[in-house]
């Protein structure tokens, strides 16, 4: 598929300068085969390397397809299983979006609980479960256009390449997945609420400051 891609474009591997890489939240065995693949071409080629949190860059896809106002709230959000979802918060500012939280697990219906304005949400079938919960409580929960999922891939190249534009480049040694999620086969249950925890992060004034613009 790269090979083809890299073909249409009258290019070969041998012509690229940097590789971008979505790191997740995802499958694990995706995103291992996906970051794998990755660093390998770049170990070939030399080329520099960018990974991209994946839901930055569906956050990114959402905002270029529909038509957001300064200030609209998004909310990405993906199945996790085992009835959980994985979530991140995002705030049109201007031409840019802010990264109101970190990726996160959490029961749905506690993320719903927490979130009191409305918002565009994105994301696999789940978007659609959050979206009734809100609604149910009044707030306009308006869900992204399945579409909006195919352009992932060029926003992680958008940001990827916006960020080695910078001079942000990472060695492919430090680029790991952003599982979110203790792995199952080394997880130890550590007698904390999961849901609870992440959410307390997610509204941490302490953690919203640490994160950047897109």
């Amino acid at each position: 598929m790269v090979d083809e891609i890299v073909g249409r474009a009258g290019l070969s591997i041998r012509d690229l300068n940097a590789i971008a890489v979505g790191i997740g939240p995802g499958s694990f065995t995706g995103l291992r085969i996906g970051i794998s693949y990755a660093k390998g071409l770049a170990m070939a080629t030399g080329c520099a390397m960018a990974g991209v949190p994946s839901f930055d860059a569906i956050a990114l896809a959402a905002w270029d397809a529909a038509t957001v106002r300064p200030g609209a709230l998004i909310c990405v959000i993906f199945d996790a299983r085992r009835g959980e979802v994985y979530a991140a918060l995002y705030r049109v500012v201007a031409d840019r979006l802010e990264k109101l939280s970190e990726e996160l697990v959490v029961a749905l219906e506690h993320l719903a609980s927490r979130i009191t304005e409305d918002v565009l949400i994105v994301g696999d079938s789940r978007a659609k479960d959050a979206a009734a919960l809100l609604g149910a409580r009044g707030l306009v929960a308006a869900v992204s256009e399945t579409g909006t999922l195919d352009l992932r891939g060029a926003c992680v190249a958008a940001i990827g390449g916006a960020r080695l534009s910078r001079g942000e480049t990472e060695r492919s040694e430090s680029i790991e997945p952003l599982y979110v999620r203790t792995p199952e086969a080394t997880f130890k249950p550590s007698g904390n609420d999961p849901a609870k925890t992440g959410t307390e992060v997610l509204w941490s004034s302490e953690r919203k400051s640490s994160f950047g613009s897109i």
